[in-house]
């Protein structure tokens, strides 16, 4: 077993030692209380030194954050949006591109058509096919059905 696992198992049952003397093993309880105690202490001046580690911590983080907040009031807010505006319609201007709307149009049309014909051609086939009977052969058998009749 581990000694960090004995420990949890000594805080856990911490309250159980408390015994009276009557007992016949209670000097030996009580050698394991005391011992637990000690752990409890250590561990207690351990959390509280890692506590000011931490505010130490916190307190430079605190001096920093100050000091850039220092910094940034310190300096003057320059207003730059006539600047970015100019330089956007800069941008603007050198991406303007002249569209012939007739080209578009046809070449769109010129699509649909092309389309329109690939779904006709499609179609024909489909109907080509559907049938493993010629029109002769339902008619034959028509005519016979009609003479059962």
């Amino acid at each position: 077993m581990s000694w960090s696992l004995v420990n949890k198992g000594l805080e856990l049952i911490e309250g159980d030692l408390h015994l009276s003397s009557d007992k016949p093993n209670s000097k030996f309880l009580v050698g394991a209380n005391q011992s637990a105690q000690k752990c409890i202490e250590r561990k207690n001046k351990n959390a509280l030194k890692a506590g000011l580690k931490k505010k130490k911590n916190v307190s430079s983080l605190n001096i920093k954050v100050k000091r850039a907040l220092e910094t940034y009031k310190a300096k003057k807010y320059e207003d730059n949006t006539l600047k970015n505006l100019k330089l956007l319609n800069k941008i603007d201007e050198n991406l303007k591109t002249t569209v012939n709307e007739k080209k578009v149009k046809e070449y769109n049309l010129k699509k649909l058509r092309e389309a329109r014909v690939e779904d006709e051609k499609k179609t024909d086939t489909k109907k080509k096919n559907n049938s493993f009977f010629s029109e002769e052969d339902f008619e034959k058998m028509n005519n016979e059905w009609l003479a059962l009749r």
